[in-house]
């Protein structure tokens, strides 16, 4: 399921894609919304007793800067970044995590 998400993302977007690992765990009350992360029938995948489970809401954001250097308005950097999270809106959390993003590593130039 992660994986069909940043798949998505990079065709949608003309841009690096940055997951940010989402949190994941057993059903308890503060997972009650979650979604069961679908098990592959391979045999080369260990079967785990217990299944995971994501956060049902997924994020995806494009952020890009404002064009620098000689040619404003010509290249801008870019970076589309995938989360999931419990609710609607950007939640604390995400707000955080993508505050902590090494942007300069991550982003990439492309035309304005």
């Amino acid at each position: 399921m992660i994986q069909f998400w940043v798949e998505h993302a990079q065709t949608a977007f003309p841009a690096n894609v940055h997951l940010i690992p989402p949190p994941r765990g057993d059903p308890r009350p503060g997972w009650r919304k979650a979604t069961p992360i679908p098990r592959r029938k391979s045999p080369d995948v260990p079967r785990s007793k217990t299944p995971e489970y994501l956060p049902e809401v997924v994020s995806l954001g494009f952020f890009h800067s404002q064009a620098v250097g000689e040619h404003p308005g010509y290249y801008v950097s870019a970076l589309a970044i995938l989360w999931f999270q419990h609710d609607f809106g950007v939640s604390p959390e995400a707000t955080a995590a993508i505050a902590k993003i090494d942007w300069e590593s991550l982003a990439v130039d492309i035309l304005g």
